[in-house]
């Protein structure tokens, strides 16, 4: 990405597509349906994957692997669809171009310190990951 710029926004699609901020969302059904042969009945708790959605590997070949270059779309569900979309996404994308374009531009090498700290599910993050960083010259 030093040397092409230009695939920062790639990277940045291709991330939320295998890193997705938040894995599941929990809902209510409001009124029987039938899914894939299955009846949910209204009241039944259900579980949207949207990570699942990011990872179909009738979309995306090898879909739990990172590649920049991938054809196509770069993600699919990683901010949920439809009523439910992040209104934030928008935001968390220029963001995280801005955070890996300074990144690229000032630090050369890091490593990471110690053990790093996971977040708990369904949202995937860190509660820490201590770093050391050379800074580029």
């Amino acid at each position: 990405m030093r040397a092409n710029p230009k695939l920062i926004t790639k990277a940045v699609g291709e991330f939320a597509r295998v890193f997705a901020p938040t894995q599941a969302t929990a809902r209510t059904a409001t009124r029987d349906v039938e899914i894939g042969g299955r009846t949910i009945c209204a009241g039944e708790r259900v579980l949207q994957m949207w990570a699942s959605g990011s990872r179909d590997e009738d979309v995306f070949a090898d879909a739990d692997s990172v590649d920049i270059d991938r054809p196509g779309k770069t993600q699919l569900t990683s901010f949920g669809s439809g009523n439910h979309r992040c209104l934030g996404e928008g935001l968390a994308r220029i963001e995280i171009r801005a955070i890996l374009s300074t990144w690229l531009e000032r630090i050369d090498t890091f490593k990471v310190d110690g053990t790093p700290e996971r977040g708990t599910w369904p949202t995937q993050g860190w509660h820490s990951m201590p770093m050391s960083f050379t800074a580029r010259s």
